[in-house]
């Protein structure tokens, strides 16, 4: 039984990875999609999870077979953009390489509080984040009422994330001066993100009042640089 997944090992490079190799789609449009694939969307973290967040027994050597000679854990975030929200499920090897912190040490954070259930206050750093994510939709998440898509790789490197949204403008723009019988506004603010989408306002519904409220109170964040 594999509890685990990890990045898949590869030549290709991240940057490669992330703006040329997998196809880039908002949250509405992997929420609407009919047949498995791996795609990478830009995000941020609304939320941390912890009731779907664990810790379990797996090999340290390939971080997947069940055997009781280590600790790993996986949780859960929701994430939002402008067209909708969805949760992502990430496993020990993603989180560590992005926290810098080993799981021994995520694993302490959660001894010293004597309750298993809590998860590390590390993962706060996730709050808020832009985060681009490989993310990957199998046939379970296919139709399902409330699916969960398993993290591949993720990356918040500001200048990926500028790569990436420099790109989605000139795709952008050449969609509009192809486009047959539609007008589009290629100067418009929101061509500043890859979020924007045709369809975007039927996702306000799978809101929740609190994640409606902080993408509204906070709109600004997907398109806004963090500073150093």
């Amino acid at each position: 039984m594999v509890l685990s997944e990890i990045s898949t090992q590869s030549t290709i490079s991240l940057t490669d990875d992330f703006l040329k190799v997998s196809q880039r789609k908002i949250l509405a449009e992997i929420q609407e999609c009919q047949q498995p694939y791996v795609c990478v969307t830009l995000t941020t973290v609304l939320s941390i999870e912890t009731e779907r967040g664990r810790y379990y027994n797996s090999c340290k050597k390939c971080s997947k077979k069940v055997i009781r000679d280590g600790t790993g854990f996986y949780f859960q975030l929701r994430v939002i953009d402008e067209s909708g929200s969805v949760s992502l499920i990430l496993f020990d090897r993603e989180v560590v390489q992005f926290l810098q912190n080993t799981v021994a040490q995520l694993h302490q954070q959660v001894l010293l509080t004597g309750d298993m259930s809590q998860a590390p206050e590390k993962l706060d750093e996730f709050l808020e984040k832009i985060i681009l994510f490989k993310i990957r939709i199998k046939d379970n998440n296919i139709n399902h009422p409330k699916p969960v898509y398993t993290v591949n790789k993720l990356s918040s490197n500001k200048t990926l994330i500028d790569e990436f949204l420099k790109k989605s403008i000139l795709i952008e723009e050449s969609n509009s001066v192809t486009c047959d019988n539609e007008e589009a506004d290629i100067t418009s603010p929101n061509t500043l993100t890859p979020l924007k989408h045709k369809n975007s306002s039927i996702a306000a519904d799978d809101f929740t009042q609190d994640e409606h409220q902080m993408s509204s109170n906070k709109q600004k964040i997907f398109i806004k640089k963090e500073k150093d």
